[in-house]
């Protein structure tokens, strides 16, 4: 009995600390970036380490103490092979991504996909030319853009027509400069959308 009522204290005092430390921490928040990446105050190291806790701290708490009870201590492998995988994915990545973030003024890689490379109607021109562009969103017109970026003998796949309503899939092909158009079958696709 003497030690459940131990065991119930300490939780009651660790859910205190949590709550205490969440509230403490919560007033320094002001703005969504403050939230996501607090502030570009932290190190890199911080930030990475942080960033990999949410998703390994279940696997940290249930999956890690069972495979050491089935497993025995071997499984300390397991916990230093994750680690070293992060500590890795920081030295290689996440810096370089850091620096991308500051320069495009992002806090998020979605925003910093968005704002780096838009949302495709314009190609990647700087990459240009492309034997085959594949586009997966029904444009009501083909981006001239993706035409241009055609190399010779290129390729250029993509379903035309109205947003939810049947389009057709269009193959346009680039033979010594010229455009050649070829409907292959009816299709529907989500509708593309711009940014």
């Amino acid at each position: 009995m003497g030690s459940q009522i131990g065991i119930i204290t300490v939780m009651v005092v660790y859910v205190i600390l949590l709550v205490s430390w969440g509230i403490f921490q919560g007033r320094k928040v002001r703005t969504g970036d403050d939230f996501a990446i607090a502030g570009r105050k932290l190190p890199g190291w911080a930030a990475a380490l942080s960033e990999r806790a949410t998703g390994e701290s279940s696997w940290a708490l249930l999956g890690l103490p069972g495979a050491a009870y089935a497993m025995g201590l071997t499984e300390i492998w397991t916990a230093l092979g994750c680690v070293a995988g992060i500590i890795t994915a920081w030295a290689l990545i996440a810096w370089r991504l850091r620096d991308e973030a500051e320069k495009y003024k992002v806090s998020t890689f979605t925003q910093y996909i968005s704002v780096k490379h838009g949302d495709g109607y314009m190609g990647w021109p700087e990459h240009s030319p492309f034997d085959i562009v594949i586009i997966t969103a029904a444009v009501e017109q083909i981006p001239q853009p993706l035409i241009d970026q055609l190399a010779d003998n290129g390729r250029l796949v993509v379903p035309v027509g109205a947003p939810y309503a049947v389009q057709e899939l269009i193959l346009i092909e680039k033979k010594n400069g010229k455009i050649q158009k070829s409907r292959l079958t009816f299709v529907r696709f989500v509708p593309f959308k711009r940014l």
